[in-house]
C-alpha cells in the first residue's frame, strides 16, 4: 500500500493539485480489487509545464504515478 503524505504540501501546492483535479481529473475505485486510481488529463502541446509541476507535487506526496504519452 502506498501511503500519501498530504501534510508535506504547502497550502499553495494543495490548492493547485485539488484545483487541477477538479478541472481535469478523474477518480476510479474498484471495490472488487480494492484498487484506487486518480487520473489527470493534459494536452501534450500546451500542458508540459503543468504536468511537470503536478509530478513534483506527487513526488512530495510519495505517490506512485506514471505518464502515458
Amino acid at each position: 500500500m502506498n501511503e500519501i503524505k498530504i501534510n508535506g504540501l504547502t497550502e499553495k501546492e494543495t490548492g493547485y493539485l485539488v484545483g487541477f483535479f477538479i478541472g481535469d481529473g478523474y477518480y476510479f475505485h474498484s471495490k472488487k480489487d480494492r484498487h484506487y486510481m486518480v487520473e489527470f488529463c493534459f494536452s501534450s502541446i500546451n500542458d508540459g509545464k503543468i504536468a511537470e509541476k503536478i509530478g513534483i507535487i506527487l513526488n512530495k506526496l510519495g505517490a506512485k504515478y506514471f505518464i502515458i504519452k
